[in-house]
């Protein structure tokens, strides 16, 4: 069941999903699932819809919605359904931004959990199946180099980097993964996982691990922000949902922003549709 809504030649379609059938292919953090469950508890309602493919059931953003909603025993999510194999959704990733830490800290962090530093003159390796970490050290591009290569150790390895600079008080900001390409003042380490194939993604959604948190970015023709559906709904018969979300698109304003623009704090790469009461 799904309802699908064009908008200055873009359109996006909004289908009902069973929770406990969506796949996620990133690591939530609790705390983030903690606050948000409050917030829908406070609020009473579930802003916008997480974004699914439609092939595989692989949830491309919004890991701690679906997460909350479980929590909640919420049995059903609207979703922004896409098709992963259309050339227009984007994958990107994230930059984790270390402020405030020496090289010598992360090398010794890296060391710890067996992973090994060499530099490089190029950002990102496509062809691979997983794209080696890149981090950027003092000005210099360094590749971080596993024992062992699959997927799944890579990921494990990386998991326990994080969580080893964490436990020493260091928190990285996030920033889009062209943050790589900028100039560094000496005081920052930076580390991404560069332009991880789709194929990949799709693979890690259907096995039992998963990324880490915050390693994708997903950018879409449009994405359809303010759905604002009671959460109260969400535990309906699907057809009473899809009547509701129908009834919600056909009474709301819907304006197309372009884009490149800042909305709630925060800017988006790619074009939004604002449903506005």
């Amino acid at each position: 069941m799904s309802v699908t809504v064009t908008i200055a030649e873009c359109s996006f379609t909004i289908d009902i999903r069973k929770v406990d059938e969506l796949c996620l292919h990133e690591e939530v953090i609790d705390e983030h699932v903690d606050t948000l469950i409050e917030a829908l508890r406070r609020e009473g309602t579930l802003r916008d819809p997480v974004i699914v493919d439609a092939g595989s059931d692989i949830v491309l953003d919004g890991m701690h919605r679906v997460t909350a909603a479980d929590a909640l025993g919420l049995g059903y999510i609207p979703a922004c359904e896409v098709r992963y194999t259309d050339p227009d959704i984007k994958v990107e990733g994230w930059a984790k931004v270390f402020d405030q830490l020496s090289p010598v800290a992360f090398e010794r962090a890296a060391t710890s959990v067996g992973i090994s530093l060499a530099p490089t003159s190029t950002k990102a390796h496509t062809s691979r199946a997983i794209p080696p970490p890149i981090a950027v050290i003092d000005g210099t591009y360094c590749e971080l180099e596993f024992d062992d290569t699959d997927i799944a150790s890579v990921c494990t390895a990386m998991r326990r980097l994080f969580d080893e600079l964490e436990a020493h008080g260091f928190t990285p900001r996030l920033e889009p993964d062209s943050y790589l390409n900028g100039a560094f003042d000496g005081e920052e380490v930076v580390v991404a996982i560069p332009q991880i194939p789709k194929s990949t993604i799709v693979e890690v959604g259907s096995m039992e691990f998963l990324f880490p948190p915050n390693t994708t970015r997903h950018v879409l023709p449009v994405r359809p922000i303010g759905l604002d559906i009671p959460i109260e709904r969400l535990s309906d018969d699907p057809a009473v949902i899809e009547r509701w979300v129908r009834h919600r698109l056909d009474t709301s304003a819907i304006e197309f922003v372009p884009p490149g623009s800042h909305y709630g704090g925060r800017r988006y790469d790619e074009a939004l549709a604002l449903i506005r009461d």
